[in-house]
């Protein structure tokens, strides 16, 4: 377990992108979203009729339109606006008061005002709390609404609205953190222990951790002005790869024929027939390869930037400037893969063992790793059942635990989304939001690493919502890092649960061959 648990680590620590909408875990940060990557999960996907040439009908798997998905299993973004005009409205009125007139400065009007005691920082430090959970608010509802269906532009025009609106804050408010710096670190440590600003005493303590990365006024305005285009790279690659990308068609084994997708993919590729698994491997990744160079650019547009605020802000290099403000020394991180590289004879001899049970007689691949290790067909969820299973495993996190997890998996609660559809955002994630209930987003489809994944993702949204009700809002964020222990407890209480009352040996050793995958 060493091996995977450090494997994770890493992924996790570097896993995400910061700012805007990142796929780690939406706090005041940014869009932080927990992402797991290999888990583009689907519902059992609609299989159609479709007649064939010959006299058999031919079968059709693909992916339903949202239209659908019954409601009930849909979230519900009208707990944060109640409309698109509401929206609206609010972006208008974001636009008037990010906007300095010699009238009205805004928050610009305190400038230069930081050195006057802690009441005049407080109703400065309260304002831009206030603004900031307002755009978060409005950027939220955008993407809850973009990632249902990324072929949508209207959704996504409301994203870029609010990404633009994030920049426009940043601009105004880029004279503060180095106005607060030029007092000394003796006032900002006298600002952190004063009981008048008790709710921003651990942002004075990042900031006087991140003084020599903080730069003059005039060259963190220039910073927050190029931000809206920092992650130009990662947006085309996220819409291209999500609505864009077109794949074919392909017929397996049973002579169904398959629209593939990436919910598609994840479904064949745990396939115990090893032709259709191959198939779909060279059909899907081919698609991609065709647009590897398409691919290596946005790729290296966001590795350019990342490299330039890592140099404009005085870090060595990119690494250090990712893990820096997570207060994650790199020395750690290049022990991780140092561990990694010194147990990889573990890992290849558990992949051993996969050929071993699997019966392959040639060359082990790529396309081997997915399928379960047992000769039966592994147990199918419904969304109900996973959630009746999730719930008693964690039963020992207590009884307060237990009410809200109630309130999530309540039918029609709005709080998750369940199944697939065309154009939906792969992958699973939790998404929170301050003074909101959690939205997570899965893409279900019957097996037990959906289950595995409703329970990481609930994790997350548990985290938030016992964070956001003992903390007021600038304390309530936290960084991805410390965000992975909730999501893997919950994982491990559900496979130690289930452990723990099987005893049919083919379904322990399924239970033990995911909890290794895993």
């Amino acid at each position: 377990m060493r091996i995977l648990v450090s494997i994770m680590l890493v992924f996790f620590v570097l896993g995400c992108k910061p700012k805007t909408d990142t796929p780690c875990l939406i706090r005041s940060q940014g869009d932080l979203v927990d992402v797991k990557a290999g888990d583009a999960n689907i519902m059992d996907t609609n299989i159609t009729p479709k007649q064939a040439t010959g006299k058999k009908a031919a079968q059709r798997v693909e992916v339903p339109e949202r239209s659908q998905i019954a409601k009930e299993d849909q979230w519900d973004p009208s707990v944060v606006f109640p409309s698109l005009k509401a929206w609206e409205k609010e972006r208008d009125a974001l636009k008037k008061e990010l906007i300095s007139t010699p009238k009205s400065k805004g928050l610009r009007q305190y400038e230069g005002s930081l050195r006057l005691g802690v009441q005049k920082v407080k109703t400065l430090l309260d304002k831009i709390a206030a603004l900031r959970l307002r755009l978060e608010k409005l950027h939220y509802y955008a993407a809850r609404l973009a990632h249902i269906d990324m072929r949508q532009s209207g959704p996504k025009g409301m994203e870029e609205n609010a990404k633009k609106l994030f920049s426009d804050f940043e601009e105004v408010t880029s004279w503060v953190e180095p106005e607060f710096l030029a007092l000394g670190v003796v006032r900002l440590r006298g600002y952190q222990r004063a009981k008048t600003l008790s709710v921003y005493s651990r942002y004075f303590s990042q900031l006087i951790r991140m003084k020599k990365h903080v730069l003059s006024k005039d060259e963190e305005r220039i910073l927050s002005l190029a931000g809206v285009m920092g992650y130009s790279s990662y947006d085309i690659y996220s819409t291209f790869s999500n609505s864009d990308m077109e794949f074919p068609e392909f017929t397996d084994k049973a002579g169904t024929k398959v629209q593939l997708s990436t919910p598609v993919y994840v479904k064949y590729r745990a396939s115990m027939e090893r032709d259709d698994r191959l198939k779909v491997f060279q059909t899907f990744w081919g698609t991609y390869k065709k647009y590897r160079n398409t691919f290596a650019q946005t790729l290296s547009g966001q590795i350019k930037y990342y490299t330039y605020v890592a140099k404009a802000r005085k870090y060595p290099d990119a690494l250090t400037a990712a893990l820096y403000p997570k207060n994650i020394p790199v020395k750690y991180y290049r022990n991780l893969i140092t561990s990694i590289n010194d147990n990889l004879d573990a890992f290849h001899d558990y992949l051993t063992l996969r050929k071993g049970i699997l019966g392959i007689k040639d060359t082990q691949g790529y396309h081997d790793i997915y399928p379960p290790l047992v000769s039966v067909k592994p147990k199918e969820y419904s969304i109900d059942e996973a959630k009746k299973v999730v719930k008693e495993a964690l039963k020992p996190l207590g009884p307060e635990y237990a009410k809200l997890l109630d309130e999530a998996f309540k039918r029609g609660s709005g709080w998750i989304d369940v199944y697939p559809n065309k154009g939906k955002r792969s992958g699973a994630y939790m998404s929170g939001l301050y003074g909101v209930h959690p939205f997570v987003l899965l893409n279900f489809n019957k097996s037990f690493d959906s289950v595995s994944t409703l329970a990481h993702e609930i994790g997350h949204a548990m985290h938030s919502v016992l964070s956001d009700k003992t903390q007021p809002y600038a304390k309530s964020d936290y960084v991805i890092f410390n965000a992975e222990v909730a999501s893997i407890v919950n994982e491990t209480l559900l496979i130690e649960y289930l452990l723990k009352k099987e005893t049919d040996p083919q379904k322990r050793q399924f239970l033990l061959s995911h909890y290794l995958d895993s």
